[in-house]
């Protein structure tokens, strides 16, 4: 019972972090809620409970506080613009992460907290299922209210905005509790792999699924697939035969993926820079902008005056820096040299929360991800 309440602070906690659609404006919310989550691990705990930082957790945050101290300082020495967001979100960041590196480091507590994420986001995939069903075929009003400025639909489904296809269809697109669409897919492709790796019921992995498809998020697509070729390429005890086999399948497997991203009706490349073209031009336009003013060292955080610049990590490097740009990277991936698990699992895991931040949503200062660096790949 103590160890389900501590989940469900730190759960709650979640919903008001960014990226979390609350954690835009409630982001104050979370540190008395993990406060309560310490106080009911170091008071109501039982005697087997572990009340200490594990050691690859200590190691981890502190490459997060390395990297945040070094932006801090490029900020402070380049007077940026917005140097108090750059001071509030390092002292709000430090704090979550150094918290949940310590609840997270009691084996049983992590393995519960990312296991609810994923039923969390199964519901919320059949919750999206359930609406679609409800929206094409019953003329039901299924508007349950709104929440900050978006339509919450029977039974829970937080809708993102439609996607129109002239003289086609108009199609509904959901986000889970997230801020957006491109955001959600990136944790539902985290939780196929976390589902698959740890057998849970084919029921979940389906929900995942289609939670995914229907962010209509085209990156999203590309992030299921370069999941499931990895799973597929990397399937371990087989034979050098199959492996060799499953090489050859994976380089069509490939031609195949660029093909579909590319050339899918409605929510491939081709169809939104024809219809929906004003996100890819947002992208492309600030990531050039950003590539042609990077400088090594960066010239702080939210020091950019160009509208929509900082909408991904590339589009970010003349305010962080090249430096600061491969130590992030280098970041998602360390617990691959640091903890003791299935690397190779996690390393897939990551992979579609990697690409969203590189190439596609603002992720350097959203604390949920840094989160998932203390996910444990490791069956009992």
């Amino acid at each position: 019972m103590i160890k389900w309440l501590q989940i469900f602070l730190m759960f709650i906690s979640v919903l008001f972090m960014r990226p979390s659609l609350l954690g835009e404006e409630f982001s104050s919310v979370v540190i008395p809620v993990l406060f309560l989550a310490v106080l009911v691990k170091v008071i109501l705990r039982n005697k087997e409970s572990k009340v200490s930082f594990d050691r690859s957790h200590v190691i981890i945050l502190l490459l997060f506080l390395l990297i945040w101290i070094y932006l801090l300082a490029v900020s402070v020495l380049n007077n940026a613009y917005h140097l108090d967001y750059t001071i509030k979100a390092f002292i709000l960041h430090a704090s979550i992460i150094t918290i949940f590196s310590f609840l997270l480091s009691e084996k049983e507590i992590n393995k519960l907290f990312f296991k609810s994420i994923v039923y969390i986001l199964s519901f919320c995939g059949i919750s999206s299922l359930i609406s679609i069903l409800l929206i094409e075929f019953s003329s039901t009003e299924i508007i349950m209210g709104h929440l900050l400025d978006y339509e919450v639909l029977f039974p829970f489904s937080v809708k993102y905005g439609v996607y129109t296809v002239p003289n086609i269809h108009v199609f509904h697109r959901f986000m889970a509790f997230f801020r957006e669409a491109g955001i959600a897919q990136a944790f539902y492709a985290w939780a196929v792999v976390y589902c698959i790796y740890f057998r849970f019921h084919k029921f979940i992995l389906f929900a995942l699924i289609f939670g995914l498809l229907a962010t209509l998020s085209t990156i999203g697509i590309l992030s299921l697939s370069i999941v499931l070729f990895l799973l597929f390429l990397f399937k371990q005890n087989i034979s050098l035969y199959a492996r060799i086999y499953r090489i050859l399948i994976s380089g069509l497997l490939v031609i195949g993926i660029y093909a579909v991203l590319y050339y899918m009706p409605f929510i491939g490349i081709e169809a939104k820079s024809n219809t929906h073209g004003g996100s890819l031009d947002d992208r492309s336009v600030n990531m050039f902008y950003a590539t042609e003013n990077w400088n090594f060292f960066g010239n702080g955080m939210y020091s950019a005056i160009e509208n929509h610049t900082g909408i991904n990590l590339i589009s970010m490097l003349d305010e962080i820096g090249l430096l600061a740009f491969f130590l992030v990277i280098f970041l998602y991936f360390s617990p691959l040299v640091i903890k003791k698990q299935d690397n190779l699992f996690y390393f897939i895991s990551f992979v579609p929360i990697a690409l969203t931040s590189i190439t596609a949503q603002p992720l350097l200062d959203a604390p949920l991800v840094y989160l998932f660096l203390f996910t444990t790949f490791q069956r009992s």
